[in-house]
């Protein structure tokens, strides 16, 4: 009981103590720690050009990401390490990337059929018609 009442007194001379813009500065700094907001998710197609392990990057000639940026050859660096494994230089793919206000990591990606060529007419010699 006596070490109750020693806390209590304790606590009064403190806060006696305080400057009362203190309390308005703890208050501001309490009401404005907030989480930070969710990553967004933005979606890409492109071409990988090389896969650099060692500084967990890889880097895609990209088209344009709508909402983001234009159509560029640019390295993203992978969230999980172990995702390298997934590339292959000049495979097509589709990518997922995670922006918040100081990162971006590149955190899915999924290899996309080769683009077929279109069905080609019988080679036909222009001279060959006469």
């Amino acid at each position: 009981m006596r070490q109750a009442a020693e806390h209590e007194r304790f606590l009064r001379e403190i806060g006696a103590r305080l400057p009362r813009p203190y309390y308005l500065f703890l208050l501001v700094w309490a009401l404005s720690c907030r989480p930070p907001a969710p990553p967004e998710k933005l979606v890409g197609r492109g071409v990988v050009q090389k896969v650099i392990p060692a500084d967990r990057r890889v880097v895609i000639a990209h088209d344009d990401i709508p909402g983001f940026m234009r159509a560029m050859t640019m390295s993203f660096e992978v969230r999980n390490p172990a995702l390298l494994e997934k590339f292959t230089p000049g495979e097509r793919v589709r990518f997922t990337l995670e922006r918040t206000d100081q990162t971006l990591y590149l955190v899915a990606v999924d290899k996309e059929p080769a683009e077929e060529s279109p069905p080609h007419a019988a080679h036909e010699n222009p001279a060959s018609r006469e």
